[in-house]
């Protein structure tokens, strides 16, 4: 049985395979205290991992299953429904709203 399988980076499932060889290391660097933006730029660099960080995350999240971070849809509301009675009709006062036009400006302060 061949074990030297080629890997394309960016086909489908390879970030998962890629997190999954570098599991135990991972969580090595976890334990002593690494955060996982230093864990994954030191991957990266040396080539072990090609996936986006985001992806790398939603693997740390989801114990090597990508748990997304992308929300969910949520279900379509139902369009409000018009009451009965047409609009609703606000009285002001009789006076009119003046003319600003002809205010004095010391009025306005």
């Amino acid at each position: 049985m061949d074990t030297n399988i080629k890997l394309k980076p960016g086909a489908s499932g390879i970030a998962r395979v890629e997190f999954l060889a570098c599991r135990e290391a991972i969580e090595n660097l976890r334990s002593q205290g690494y955060t996982a933006r230093a864990i994954h730029a030191h991957f990266t660099e040396k080539g072990y991992l090609t996936c986006s960080y985001s992806a790398f995350c939603d693997y740390l999240r989801g114990e090597g299953k990508r748990s997304h971070s992308k929300k969910k849809h949520s279900p379509q509301r139902p369009m409000p429904v018009a009451k009965p009675g047409g609009p609703r009709i606000v009285k002001t006062e009789n006076t009119p709203f003046p003319d600003p036009r002809k205010m004095n400006i010391e009025d306005a302060i």
